[in-house]
């Protein structure tokens, strides 16, 4: 057997093993000179598993007349077509009969056609579920921009209600204490400071349900902000706290990156964190703050640290994320609350001893998933709590 003999028999071979049905179909034409049916020239073997025939020869056989599966669904028309086309044509149809899609692809050769059929029922499958799944998620979506419309609306109109009458029990509370204080007894004074401890705890926490409620996360244009002086700003704010409590505050990292954030929430964040820091502290023990940062390539918080914290190029690059560890020697918390502790009105610690209203963490969450980061907590009881956060540095409208 010569070279080109074996080269005809591997042609050959590849023809038959193709798992898609292909054949070479010449157009047969009536006295007139009408085009009337295809014939087939030329078949390979899953062109018989197709038409659930296998092993037949097909050759010579007239679509129209002998195979109109392959010549109904407006096949014929789609051939005759092709024939006069100088370019490739392709075309889905749905097989009822079969409840299958095929995908035909036409070339038109001196002798006439090459078609080649192909099964693209489970790609329709799943360009339908991607298209119900958009769909059903636009509504969702939808529904969630009404839903949040709603609730800023209802803490709107809440806490105005609301915050009247606490206004008037405060007043009066004050006046009745300031005016007649003298003459009631330890007891009776004892009741008013708790009527007016009571208002101003329900007075903050329906400020700080408002502003949870209301905290914009969409259309809000984000800023390229100098995350460094952010820090600084909030330290400086804290400035008397820290030396009343005689804090120690350490920093391990290099100069913080720039990143696209909404400066105003991502400042609420570091004060939210830090603030707690500083509350939540254990007697006679003074507090020590260690913050530290470095830049990842991926959103996780066990993520390897780049190399370098630098303005350089890594900085630039889309998706890259900086990680901010903040750790303390506080009062810490059970590690078995690490899940719920940014819930809203989880209280961990009495209210009696430590003010707050349970809300700021939840903020402080839902702040940093509004950019696009992860926040995540732990901590151990008697020795301190670690908070970690993620945030992109290339914000993705």
């Amino acid at each position: 057997m010569n070279a080109l003999d074996t080269g005809g028999a591997m042609v050959q071979d590849t023809f038959h093993a193709c798992p898609h049905p292909i054949l070479a179909l010449g157009p047969v034409f009536d006295a007139g000179g009408c085009l009337t049916d295809f014939a087939i020239l030329t078949a390979n073997h899953a062109l018989g598993v197709f038409l659930d025939r296998p092993g037949l020869d097909f050759t010579g056989c007239l679509m129209r007349r002998d195979l109109p599966m392959l010549g109904s669904y407006g096949l014929f028309e789609v051939y005759a077509t092709a024939l006069q086309r100088d370019r490739p044509m392709q075309v889905d149809l749905y097989l009822e009969e079969r409840g299958k899609w095929v995908e035909v692809a036409l070339v038109r050769n001196p002798q006439g056609l090459v078609a080649t059929i192909t099964d693209v029922t489970e790609k329709k499958r799943v360009e339908q579920q991607l298209k119900s799944n958009y769909v059903e998620q636009v509504t969702l979506n939808r529904a969630l921009r009404q839903s949040n419309h709603h609730l800023q609306q209802f803490a709107s109109t809440a806490s105005h209600d609301l915050q009247e009458p606490l206004r008037k029990i405060l007043l009066f509370s004050q006046l009745l204490k300031d005016k007649y204080g003298p003459d009631l007894q330890e007891g009776g004074l004892v009741y008013i400071d708790k009527i007016l401890r009571s208002a101003l705890r329900t007075q903050s926490l329906i400020t700080d349900v408002l502003a949870y409620a209301s905290l914009p996360t969409q259309g809000v244009p984000f800023e390229r902000t100098s995350l460094k002086n952010l820090l600084a700003d909030i330290l400086e704010d804290l400035e008397l706290v820290i030396r009343e409590k005689k804090a120690r505050i350490f920093l391990f990292m290099g100069p913080l990156p720039d990143a696209d954030v909404l400066p105003g929430q991502i400042r609420q964040v570091f004060q939210n964190i830090l603030g707690n820091a500083l509350k939540f502290t254990r007697d006679d023990v003074p507090p020590v703050l260690r913050i530290s940062a470095d830049l990842i390539a991926r959103p996780a918080f066990d993520a390897p640290a780049l190399e370098l914290l630098d303005p350089g190029t890594a900085l630039s690059e889309r998706g890259t994320f900086v990680r901010i560890r903040f750790c303390d020697n506080g009062i810490g918390f059970d590690p078995q609350y690490a899940g719920t502790i940014f819930d809203l009105f989880q209280r961990l610690h009495s209210k009696d001893k430590y003010e707050g209203t349970g809300i700021g963490l939840a903020i402080t969450k839902k702040i940093v998933e509004a950019h696009g980061g992860m926040i995540t907590a732990r901590g151990r009881e008697g020795e301190g709590a670690e908070f970690t956060l993620l945030l992109p540095l290339r914000h993705r409208a």
